[in-house]
């Protein structure tokens, strides 16, 4: 009852939001990146696997030239699915993909890796743009990420003050500003170590998804809570009652210091101008189009691998 009165307040408390399709019309500016975000696929039933197929499509032809995907987890993956999951990143026509684990997706984590073929933690290079990705260990409601990974994404964020810094996780950090945050079952376990390094060494944006809370709920873009932080909220393509299906685009541009945010409503084909925003990086981004660079988690004393995606 709790959470209902939150939501339904946050519900009041938004403004009108106007649709637009500017940026459907707006073709990709040279040397831009430009990310499909979007998590909590929950690929169970074949009603699911429709939704999935019919929102992807809508993103690819209402976005022109979208290089790489982030799935922050809860896509659910099984043995009869999986072969439908990679056959829509092939259809998609998305040249990169980088997913993290969920808590649903911890429920086998042999069989995520396998599929998706990304390590549970890693860190993507593209360009001047680091971007850090932790998943989700157990299957309990709470995000856990052991002790080592919080000092190997410490370290990352501490070397790199000269990049600009986006962190991924599935859950929330607890106390970011966003909705979510106020319920303990939605965030990291030992948010508190993350917040002590973000208080001296931010990071530039923090992505995450675990609520499915929608689009319309004030505050699913937060960056006053938590030393300029922006935290993305990145809601779940997946349609249930009063939470339609939702993802977000982000867009990187070159030479340029201004980040586009801005998400997509599937079942009205929309984008909503209101719910997103152009935020200012700490630096501008630089990207020749050469390709990403993955480096795994290594517990400290060991030599990461680096591999190059081609």
């Amino acid at each position: 009852m709790k959470k209902l009165i939150i939501i339904l307040t946050w519900m009041l408390m938004t403004p009108l939001f106007s649709c637009t399709d500017e940026f459907s019309r707006t073709k990709k500016p040279d040397g831009s990146l430009r990310i499909w975000a979007h998590s909590d696929l929950h690929l169970k039933t074949a009603i699911d696997w429709n939704i999935y197929k019919r929102d992807m499509m809508d993103i690819v032809t209402s976005a022109s030239g979208i290089d790489a995907a982030i799935v922050a987890g809860d896509i659910g993956l099984n043995k009869k699915n999986s072969g439908f999951y990679c056959d829509m990143k092939s259809l998609s026509g998305i040249r990169y993909w980088f997913e993290l684990a969920g808590n649903h997706d911890a429920e086998n984590i042999q069989r995520y890796s396998a599929i998706t073929k990304k390590p549970l933690h890693y860190s993507v290079s593209i360009g001047n743009l680091l971007i850090i990705f932790m998943s989700d260990e157990k299957m309990t409601h709470e995000t856990d990420i052991p002790d080592d990974v919080f000092n190997w994404w410490k370290r990352l964020v501490e070397k790199n003050r000269d990049k600009i810094l986006v962190t991924v996780t599935h859950g929330v950090l607890k106390g970011n500003g966003t909705p979510a945050s106020l319920f303990s079952e939605m965030c990291i376990a030992g948010s508190d170590r993350f917040t002590g390094v973000l208080q001296k060494f931010p990071v530039d944006i923090w992505i995450h998804g675990h609520t499915h809370y929608p689009f319309f709920l004030k505050g699913r873009i937060f960056d006053g809570a938590i030393n300029g932080v922006i935290f993305l909220d990145i809601s779940s393509i997946r349609s249930k009652l009063f939470f339609p299906s939702t993802s977000y685009l982000i867009e990187f541009r070159e030479g340029s210091g201004r980040v586009l945010v801005i998400p997509r409503v599937h079942f009205l084909k929309s984008w909503f101008a209101g719910t997103g925003s152009i935020y200012e990086m700490k630096k501008n981004f630089s990207w020749k189009g050469e390709n990403p660079v993955i480096v795994p988690y290594k517990k400290s004393g060991t030599t990461p691998q680096m591999k190059l995606i081609h």
